[in-house]
């Protein structure tokens, strides 16, 4: 069980996540100096004597080292301690907090949970399919120190979502953050869509996040879902008829769910745009979709991981939907009097 020792003076810590007893994070100062840490989010408030309570969710038990002082040294998982260093915070196992990012095991599915792995979350691996790249992706996971579980599950052919958090809380209790990443994406007009395309759109892209997140608030203490969305909701792309009505579904239920599951869930989304491009898209497309995007260049998912965490350490934002996706989403200026001049005398010169 992970610990961290802390001056008796320190106003605030910065708590240390599962992969501390990997190495020394930090180095030891006299008492008024502090401890500093990396590879952590944010700092959370302690003051000298009152347990920490933090997010609503994980809470830290605060002791005293009464014991002979040992200087500047790492006793495994068990203990840091120094005869100038009397407060010692203890991380509960228990209580440490866990994520579950469906789809995990591939493309930015697995950038959100590696991201959440390095930030000290335990991680409930999600997949279907891809059994492989799952038990690669589970690897790199554990590699970074914290526990990842394989969760492998049909979204499109399990009637009911419940068994999934039921699982995962059982496995890890701490569970706080559920990534609703996975997605299919089948293009078809309108007037080309049949019923078993229209059904695989909704029941993978909404119905399966729906009921996702009504499990997660009723089984667990509370915590955040992020909604994975896509900034082609901000146009009318009738050639993605099903899969774009799915996903402007979910933007419409992360804004319902955000006012009625909190203070308990905060709920949001993410709508990222051109970032990793399907295999058979072309370079040319690609280099054509760049010329569209107002900042003039393709995003990364480090980009997405960075919206994921700003999400997750600002508990003041709710029902909210971050578009991602270097202004594109704000293109669609419509036709107008002054375009029309303008490329008129463009055809008159």
């Amino acid at each position: 069980m992970p610990w961290a020792i802390v001056p008796t003076s320190l106003v605030s810590l910065t708590p240390v996540h599962p992969a501390a007893h990997q190495g020394l994070l930090g180095k030891w100062h006299k008492p008024g100096k502090g401890v500093a840490y990396r590879n952590v989010p944010r700092p959370v408030s302690i003051n000298r004597f009152a347990p920490v309570y933090h997010n609503g969710i994980t809470q830290f038990e605060t002791q005293f080292d009464r014991g002979p002082g040992r200087r500047s040294q790492i006793v495994g998982k068990s203990g840091w301690h120094d005869d100038k260093l009397r407060k010692v915070t203890k991380f509960p196992e228990i209580m440490q907090k866990a994520a579950l990012v469906t789809g995990s095991a591939i493309r930015l599915g697995k950038a959100f949970m590696l991201s959440l792995a390095e930030a000290g979350y335990h991680i409930a691996l999600h997949y279907n399919s891809s059994a492989d790249a799952a038990r690669s992706a589970q690897a790199e996971a554990q590699a970074l120190g914290v526990e990842c579980e394989l969760f492998p599950f049909n979204l499109l052919e399990e009637p009911d979502m419940t068994p999934l958090i039921e699982k995962v809380r059982s496995r890890f209790p701490g569970l706080n953050v559920l990534v609703n990443s996975a997605s299919v994406y089948d293009a078809a007009p309108i007037l080309d869509t049949d019923p078993t395309l229209f059904q695989k759109q909704f029941k993978v892209n909404f119905e399966a996040p729906y009921f996702l997140t009504q499990a997660f608030a009723k089984l667990t203490d509370g915590g955040c879902v992020i909604n994975i969305i896509d900034n082609k909701v901000a146009f009318n792309q009738y050639q993605y008829a099903a899969y774009l009505l799915s996903k402007k579904a979910l933007q419409e239920f992360t804004k319902l769910a955000a006012v009625e599951l909190a203070p308990k869930v905060r709920v949001n989304g993410i709508a990222p745009g051109v970032t990793l491009p399907m295999g058979s898209r072309t370079s040319d497309y690609i280099q054509w979709r760049i010329e569209g995007i107002p900042v003039k260049r393709q995003g990364t998912p480090e980009n997405l991981c960075q919206a994921l965490h700003y999400i997750l350490e600002n508990e003041f934002v709710n029902g909210q939907i971050l578009m991602v996706d270097g202004g594109e989403g704000l293109t669609n200026v419509g036709q107008n009097a002054e375009e029309y001049q303008k490329q008129t005398q463009i055809k008159q010169s």
